[in-house]
């Protein structure tokens, strides 16, 4: 896993996740967890991204392979101080093997390079 400010986490823990997550904030805005346990999987092509959107909200995206394979979400800000709870239980699942509720978990869309709808 590596943050916007070039931190490096290889096989992160679950608070690991949560916490990189949790300090996302205007100066460090990305986080990008990678999977290289994926058999068959091109090299830096699986993986999932979140962006802090401006308006708290958050931009996800997770690729598996090949463009075709490019998906997004936009995520509408949530209240309170655990409003990245969701955010970073929707990563957590995504990393462990065997753990697909992700893929159901919100609406993903594909991603096709233009702007994102609001949430």
């Amino acid at each position: 896993m590596e943050d916007a400010s070039c931190i490096v986490l290889d096989d992160p823990s679950e608070e690991q996740v949560y916490d990189t997550i949790a300090d996302l904030n205007s100066r460090f805005r990305y986080a990008v967890l990678q999977r290289l346990d994926v058999p068959g999987a091109e090299a830096g092509q699986c993986y999932i991204q979140v962006w802090l959107h401006d308006d708290g909200g958050y931009i996800v995206e997770h690729r598996e392979g090949g463009p075709d394979r490019h998906f997004r979400v936009r995520l509408a800000p949530a209240p309170g101080p655990f409003g990245n709870e969701p955010v970073a239980r929707l990563v957590w699942s995504w990393a462990r093997p065997g753990d697909e509720s992700w893929r159901t978990a919100v609406a993903w869309q594909p991603w096709s390079g233009d702007g994102l709808p609001d949430p």
